[in-house]
């Protein structure tokens, strides 16, 4: 019988626990619904510009660009992400 309790309970609290990663798109954003999408574009606009940056990097790394073209392109990312985080603030 205790055994059955305790089954319960850790059942409950994996219910309790998972439901909202099963549901990550209702909790991700607090909020109404028109504004959202816009948050999300910004969101991914900014996951696009820093795994750009990061490529970037790795690619100068590696010797795939010059220096005076990773320089050029890093100021134009960096540029880029920068206005992104405004736009989220």
């Amino acid at each position: 019988m205790d055994i059955l309790i305790i089954a319960l309970i850790i059942f409950a609290a994996l219910i309790a626990l998972g439901y909202p990663l099963v549901n990550a798109r209702r909790y991700q954003y607090a909020g109404g619904g028109r504004g959202n999408a816009q948050l999300e574009n910004l969101e991914n606009a900014r996951t696009q510009a820093l795994d750009a940056l990061r490529d970037l990097q790795f690619d100068h790394a590696t010797g795939k660009l010059t220096d005076a073209d990773y320089d050029a392109l890093h100021s134009q990312y960096e540029m880029q992400a920068a206005r992104i985080f405004q736009q989220l603030d």
